[in-house]
């Protein structure tokens, strides 16, 4: 599974970038252990200001995945 749309990571609700961020890794710190009980993989991706502005680069995506350390929780690149 690909969070990756931009409708998914949006800050909403007068959030910072920061606390939608936090928001973030916390719901899939939250759903790790369920994902990976069900044999399922979810992918952070990292998209472009104009798309997003929660989860913008490779770096900010590998850093939640290593920050998590969950094995169901990984990163991928999309080249579009």
């Amino acid at each position: 599974m690909v969070f990756g749309s931009p409708a998914q990571r949006r800050t909403t609700g007068g959030l910072t970038r920061e606390q939608a961020t936090r928001h973030y890794v916390e719901g899939l710190s939250q759903v790790a252990d369920h994902a990976g009980d069900h044999g399922v993989t979810i992918l952070v991706e990292a998209l472009p200001l104009e798309q997003c502005d929660v989860v913008q680069s490779m770096d900010e995506a590998v850093g939640i995945v290593k920050q998590l350390n969950h094995p169901a929780i990984r990163t991928m690149y999309d080249s579009h």
